[in-house]
C-alpha cells in the first residue's frame, strides 16, 4: 500500500486566510471610519466597499481552489490516513467559503459606517 504525502500547508493555509480576512477588514473598515482611509468613490461605490468586496473575493478563491484541491486528493486516496485529511480540510475549505458568501453580503449591502 502507498501512502500519499498530505498536503499540510492547505490545513494551515485556510484557518490562516480565515483569521486573515477577519483582521483585514476589522482594520480597513476601522481606519475608514475613524481616519477617513479609502474615502471617496468610483461609479458612486465607496472605495472601501470595493477593498473589502475584492480581498473577500481573493479570500474566496483560495477557498474554492483549496477544496477542489481536497476533493480531487479524496477522490484518488489509496490509504484511509488521505482520505480523512482530504475530507476535513475540504470541510475547513467549505465552511470558510460559506463565511466569505456571508461576509459579501455587509461588504455590497450595509453602510460602510453605521451611526
Amino acid at each position: 500500500m502507498t501512502t500519499t504525502r498530505l498536503p499540510w500547508q492547505w490545513a494551515g493555509v485556510l484557518p490562516a486566510v480565515w483569521s486573515a480576512h477577519i483582521g483585514v477588514m476589522y482594520v480597513l473598515q476601522s481606519m475608514h471610519c475613524l481616519d477617513g482611509v479609502l474615502g471617496g468613490e468610483l461609479a458612486g461605490v465607496a472605495w472601501v466597499r470595493i477593498a473589502s468586496i475584492i480581498v473577500t473575493l481573493a479570500c474566496l478563491a483560495l477557498a474554492v481552489v483549496g477544496m477542489l484541491r481536497m476533493l480531487a486528493l479524496h477522490r484518488q486516496a489509496e490509504d484511509e490516513a488521505t482520505e480523512y485529511f482530504s475530507l476535513g480540510t475540504c470541510v475547513v475549505s467549505g465552511m470558510l467559503a460559506v463565511y466569505l458568501l456571508w461576509a459579501l453580503v455587509p461588504a455590497l449591502a450595509y453602510p460602510t459606517c453605521p451611526g
